[in-house]
């Protein structure tokens, strides 16, 4: 058993310093290359986000047989109702 684990040790251990030189030698960018820039923190606005959230959790959520319909109606007027009142705060005066 230990020369076994001695062959592996001595196979592998010049992975990691391979990983490491690889990973200095990628952290460096190319002669000439310009720094990445991006117009916004997330590439879409939050209503494109949360309108694709809520379409994932439907397609997810409402597969499930597991669930009752009485589980499903309520946690559905829940997000209902947070997703209107969200929509209606900034409304008033």
């Amino acid at each position: 058993m230990f020369c076994y684990t001695s062959h592996l040790t001595r196979l592998f251990a010049p992975i990691p310093r391979r990983n490491a030189l690889l990973a200095q030698e990628l952290c460096k960018p190319a002669p000439g290359a310009s720094a990445m820039h991006f117009d916004s923190k997330y590439p879409r606005n939050f209503m494109q986000q949360l309108s694709i959230l809520i379409w994932k959790l439907n397609c997810v959520y409402w597969r499930s047989p597991s669930c009752e319909w009485q589980w499903r109606l309520t946690s559905r007027l829940n997000m209902d109702s947070m997703l209107g009142v969200n929509l209606c705060m900034g409304s008033g005066t």
